[in-house]
């Protein structure tokens, strides 16, 4: 049994290139959520001792409910980053380009282009961190009214 790497993959179709977006647009993301996780681990470790009160009575309990709701939601958005960052791809085989985009956690869509209706592919790289890291953009062309193809911050964009 051959397997299928996504769903509507035909039987005699060869994925030939998975392509993500490039780790540095998880940046801001990680920094964030990594910013939130200090005040967290700061309010756990360094509140009481400026603040005595907090561990006495109802104000502890507080202090426990909004420390938990800090890492509990820091830790769903991190989860949910990462997921969308993996789910979304572009796979390359030898009849077609799949691109699937998981826009939030419940919204998905995934768009066929067959290769033999591409007329021209062009890339674009603008900026500092796109030139030195080696990621950009790739907009590929089509044939006819079918809208043109654009995948953003695609590393090594030459190559693809």
């Amino acid at each position: 049994m051959e397997q299928k790497y996504f769903e509507s993959q035909e039987p005699n179709e060869i994925p030939l290139l998975f392509v993500r977006k490039h780790w540095f647009t998880l940046l801001s993301a990680l920094l964030s959520t990594g910013l939130l996780y200090l005040a967290g681990f700061f309010g756990l470790f360094f509140l009481p001792f400026i603040v005595p009160a907090v561990v006495h009575g109802f104000s502890f309990n507080l202090y426990v409910l909004i420390l938990s709701l800090l890492f509990l939601i820091t830790t769903t958005v991190l989860f949910s980053v990462l997921l969308i960052y993996y789910l979304n791809v572009v796979i390359v085989t030898n009849e077609r380009i799949v691109e699937i985009v998981q826009d939030r956690l419940f919204s998905r869509r995934v768009s066929e282009m067959e290769l033999g209706k591409i007329q021209d592919v062009s890339i674009k790289q603008t900026g500092v961190a796109q030139t030195m890291l080696n990621f950009g953009e790739v907009e590929i062309e089509t044939a006819g009214e079918l809208p043109n193809f654009i995948f953003k911050n695609i590393p090594k964009p030459a190559q693809v």
